[in-house]
């Protein structure tokens, strides 16, 4: 269980050499990060992406090939006592990971898993590996549930054969748009869904764009099952990881301010108005927050960065406030 513990909360890219940050104000709410959690898993020889528990167990994915003793590619599994890879895993990258109908999903940049053709998106049994129908024509970058559907977001213009920009919802049947799905003007070749989440009743999607339907929406907006609508001014740069935390929106990327409100790479939204968590984990320009869950009661932030507060800490870091 010990291990489960450390591992849980080591999101992403925990390998990242860190530069030193300049000096900044000291803010009081500092207090609530700690450096407590653990930069480094045992037998991974590449980059966490995803974490999931399914089942009783552990979940991994990212871009490795070595899990403990074991040959993983890219997935594996920890029972709590050792690893074990999930069939022969994927050709590339995995993701994100969530669960419906009662089986894992898989999202990523693969096209193969368990040695059989699945479009970035693949399905796991049991026992093998199976793809999503004809999957989706570019990266998946998130998953998640809503509505009794399966949601992806990503890269991709397509899902299936359908029409459906960077986001799109699966019934168990079919592939669907949400709406006419995101745009950017600043970056139309690359725009991008990169996290979802569920809070009051809708989901909410950030990433890379600055426009969600017809609606301006600044890296960040919430679709109520019809519509787009953003959430206030949004953000100042891209929105990497959501997740909720003391009744709250936590989001977490590359900004520097959400709402107009200076905001170090993660902030909270409250249904009304986004407020920073202390000077943030990442404080630096270059630094950002890449994932985001809940362990232990406390908020859990992976990314890129070194300096939470006033505590010297590498690559992640725990709010309890």
């Amino acid at each position: 269980m010990k291990a489960i513990s450390r591992v849980i909360g080591l999101l992403v890219f925990v390998a990242v050499n860190c530069m030193t940050p300049p000096v900044w104000a000291d803010h009081p709410d500092d207090i609530y990060w700690d450096n407590n959690i653990s930069p480094s898993i045992t037998g991974v020889d590449g980059t966490i992406g995803a974490t999931l528990d399914f089942s009783g167990t552990l979940v991994v994915g990212g871009e490795f090939s070595i899990e403990g003793n074991s040959i993983a590619n890219n997935i594996a599994v920890w029972d709590g006592k050792s690893w074990s890879p999930l069939s022969s895993g994927m050709n590339e990258r995995v993701n994100a990971l969530t669960v419906y109908e009662g089986r894992l999903i898989a999202g990523g940049t693969f096209t193969i898993a368990g040695g059989v053709r699945a479009n970035h998106i693949a399905f796991w049994d049991g026992s093998n590996w199976s793809p999503l129908d004809s999957g989706l024509d570019n990266e998946v970058c998130a998953l998640t549930t809503f509505e009794g559907k399966l949601i992806a977001g990503g890269r991709f213009k397509y899902a299936g054969e359908v029409p459906a920009v960077c986001i799109a919802s699966w019934d168990g049947s079919s592939w669907s748009p949400l709406g006419v799905g995101m745009a950017g003007f600043h970056f139309p070749s690359n725009v991008a869904v990169l996290s979802l989440c569920v809070y009051e009743n809708e989901l909410i999607a950030g990433g890379r764009f600055t426009r969600a339907g017809d609606l301006s929406a600044n890296y960040v907006a919430s679709w109520d099952g019809s519509r787009w609508l953003p959430l206030g001014p949004g953000m100042d740069n891209e929105v990497h990881s959501l997740t909720v935390y003391d009744g709250k929106l936590i989001a977490g990327g590359k900004f520097t301010a959400a709402g107009g409100v200076p905001g170090n790479h993660v902030t909270s939204w409250d249904g009304t108005r986004w407020s920073p968590l202390g000077m943030g984990p990442a404080q630096a320009w270059q630094d950002y927050v890449n994932a985001l869950t809940v362990h232990d009661g406390k908020l859990i932030a992976g990314g890129a960065f070194s300096f939470p507060g006033v505590e010297s800490t590498r690559c992640v870091a725990a709010w309890d406030g």
